[in-house]
């Protein structure tokens, strides 16, 4: 390395990062769902997802309620009613995530706000499970959710079966893990 060159070449190396596309990370999750672009695959997608969840229904491997999940997760994926593929905020898929409380099955579900004061075993169970997600795929959207977990307790819910009751389902889920 020749140190006379030291700040011509890293000039460089950020020109080529700036051409390559490279957008600095977001300083917080508020600004990163506002500026994080993902990629929804539009109406073509939704089209063919609608069609093989009804294929899948009519020939008896799902139920109407897997159906109904399934055509919710299409429309979230697709990005809505989008004429074709294209790239929008993350916060236009939360936005479409976000009708989930007036639209879950009532009669089959329950589900509940976590709060940390009187569901602590629930926090700590969410936080392992994403402390491994993280581990596993090096998630910068997770490990910024486990650094502010306070902040986005809020936006979880507990959803279990109507038959079951909450402590019994965490129970569980720790005796299988």
């Amino acid at each position: 390395m020749n140190r006379d060159r030291l700040v011509g070449d890293a000039k460089e190396v950020a020109l080529a990062l700036v051409r390559g596309g490279y957008r600095a990370k977001a300083a917080n999750w508020q600004e990163g769902a506002q500026t994080t672009q993902i990629k929804v695959l539009g109406e073509q997608f939704l089209s063919g997802a609608k069609l093989a969840i009804h294929m899948m229904q009519r020939g008896g491997y799902i139920t109407d309620y897997d159906a109904h999940v399934g055509r919710k997760l299409g429309n979230i994926l697709a990005g809505g009613a989008l004429s074709s593929p294209q790239f929008v905020s993350e916060q236009y898929v939360l936005d479409l995530e976000r009708n989930f409380v007036d639209r879950y099955n009532h009669e089959l579900i329950d589900i509940s706000r976590i709060h940390p004061e009187a569901m602590q075993s629930h926090v700590q169970h969410l936080e392992a499970l994403l402390e491994r997600h993280v581990a596993e795929t090096a998630s910068v959207w997770a490990e910024q959710i486990l650094n502010d977990l306070r902040t986005f307790l809020p936006k979880f819910w507990v959803v279990k079966p109507k038959a079951a009751s909450i402590d019994s389902l965490i129970d569980s889920l720790r005796r299988a893990a």
